[in-house]
């Protein structure tokens, strides 16, 4: 049988999808079933604190808090539930734990307190006074000269030597609200200095994919890039993403507040691109340190009304009978500060399409969602063996093995399944047993 392929990338690499199209997708029972029955002993090195991050008024689950120990690098996020789990040495068990989250107020506990198998984390909304914020005469409250002066003191605020960062990277492909593939992995991160043009180089560690066995609509997603491509989300880094050098000409900025993020007071600008012939149009919200301009966090989406533009550019080869446009795409980055510096802590890229063929009356939406989280950091990082790097244009799912119990991971930290990616391999455990 034929199998048609499509090529999809993302102007400024944010994300890239392959669409290959064949009858069924499928993956080999018999190898999922050989390494699902691997099991790991339980490692006596380190202690596994669990637990949710809620609003204390709400109780609203926190999506994407930074969970982290204190005195160390170690640390993690909670994923889509508020839910966390954080791996820490033994020799570490008399620390604390820091949790928060934008706009909220920190909070630190011993981990003596957080060896219960559920810890309910409640954090407070933290209010601020604008009256008692004391602008800084040289940062004049006006956002495009607080974006063009924090852009300038990039080289003072982020770490100017490469680093050696331990990450975990997860990808999702949804066709409508079901999951049709599970990937992810520990990586380690030769993050280039944010002064250079200079590459940043990812190998895999440890990896497992999990893959439904359903026909899929002829169509299988596949995203290319796997963690290079939520590396490039890093717009301190990239910051040709969404700054250039005359920021009044390409965005309208404006001022909507201060709030809080980890027990430092952050400005807030919202922007919104001016449409330019055919390029991408973005929107979003900025968070700048008060007190050094550094950029604490971006969130920052395609404006849908100009989406088309967008999917003219990702598409590079498809079925000459398939239409496919782009519905929206959302990214959002944030950094920790230590020591004076900041560094990458969490990125996310989720990408929604749809997808139809000519001759059949329904189309199908598909939502790829790509994350990565750093979990550890150390200093001065030399450059990896050529053989160890994972290629930037790989497709990351080809390159992991079939679906390994949590216990595979180790000592390493990741992000703990959203309870939607949890019963979706526990579905697709049911169909392994059956055949």
């Amino acid at each position: 049988m034929k199998t048609h392929k499509i090529k999809i990338g993302i102007s400024l690499c944010l994300i890239g999808i392959f669409i290959s199209c064949s009858l069924i997708s499928t993956a080999s029972p018999n190898s999922f079933l050989k390494q699902k029955n691997e099991t790991q002993e339980q490692d006596s090195s380190y202690i596994a604190i669990k637990g949710k991050i809620v609003d204390d008024k709400t109780n609203n689950p926190l999506v994407f808090a930074n969970v982290y120990l204190m005195g160390t690098n170690i640390a993690t996020v909670s994923n889509s539930d508020g839910k966390f789990v954080l791996k820490i040495p033994v020799e570490k068990k008399t620390s604390k734990i820091e949790f928060s989250y934008i706009g909220y107020k920190s909070k630190s506990m011993s981990i003596d307190k957080l060896l219960q198998k559920r810890n309910l984390i409640r954090l407070l909304v933290s209010p601020t006074n604008l009256p008692k914020i004391q602008v800084r005469p040289e940062y004049p409250l006006h956002p495009e000269r607080l974006l063009k002066k924090a852009v300038e003191k990039i080289s003072d605020n982020y770490s100017v030597k490469p680093d050696l960062l331990t990450g975990f990277y997860r990808e999702t492909v949804k066709k409508n609200r079901h999951y049709v593939a599970v990937s992810e992995g520990v990586v380690e991160i030769y993050k280039s200095p944010y002064n250079r043009l200079s590459s940043s180089f990812i190998k895999l560690l440890r990896g497992r994919k999990s893959k439904d066995v359903k026909r899929m609509d002829t169509i299988n997603f596949k995203i290319q890039g796997g963690p290079y491509s939520t590396l490039s989300i890093d717009v301190v880094k990239n910051p040709e993403i969404l700054f250039s050098h005359n920021f009044s000409s390409n965005f309208n900025y404006r001022f909507l507040s201060i709030v809080k993020h980890n027990e430092k007071d952050n400005y807030v600008i919202a922007f919104d691109q001016i449409p330019v012939d055919n390029s991408t149009v973005y929107s979003g919200k900025i968070y700048l340190d008060v007190e050094t301009l550094a950029f604490s966090a971006i969130e920052f989406n395609l404006n849908p009304v100009y989406a088309n533009r967008a999917t003219s550019l990702m598409v590079k080869r498809k079925p000459l009978f398939m239409k496919v446009s782009l519905e929206s795409a959302n990214y959002y980055v944030n950094y920790k500060e230590n020591n004076g510096k900041w560094y990458l802590n969490y990125a996310r890229g989720e990408v929604v399409f749809k997808c139809k063929w000519k001759k059949k009356l329904f189309r199908s939406k598909y939502t790829t969602m790509s994350e990565l989280a750093v979990t550890n950091r150390a200093d001065d990082a030399l450059k990896f063996n050529k053989k160890e790097v994972l290629p930037s244009r790989s497709v990351f799912i080809e390159k992991v093995s079939y679906f390994k119990p949590d216990s595979y991971w180790g000592e390493y930290n990741y992000i703990k399944p959203d309870e939607s990616i949890e019963s979706a391999v526990r579905k697709l455990n049911r169909k392994f047993k059956k055949n």
